[in-house]
């Protein structure tokens, strides 16, 4: 009966330092895949607008602003803003 369980214990042992050792593995993997890819973008979501103008959805980062409103470029804002204002 004793045997038994330091057999069960054993194998018990045995299986988790097999799976502590591909967790490590596979952790090392991603590390190093980010070491090796540092230029590629980021994967957080980026927040998008609309231009005003065509209705062109572009990241916020690289619209242009006029009087509150997101455009896809300056051109756009001015002709908008032509429309606009009477």
């Amino acid at each position: 009966m004793l045997s038994k369980l330091f057999l069960i214990v054993g194998a018990l042992l045995l299986a988790l330092f097999f799976l502590r050792g591909s967790l490590q593995k596979r952790k090392q993997e991603r590390e190093q895949d980010q070491i090796d890819h540092p230029d590629e973008p980021s994967r957080k979501p980026v927040r998008m607008v609309r231009c005003a103008h065509c209705g062109l959805h572009l990241p916020e980062r690289e619209s242009v602003r006029l009087n509150g409103q997101p455009f896809c470029s300056w051109e756009h804002a001015e002709a908008w803003k032509k429309k606009h204002t009477p």
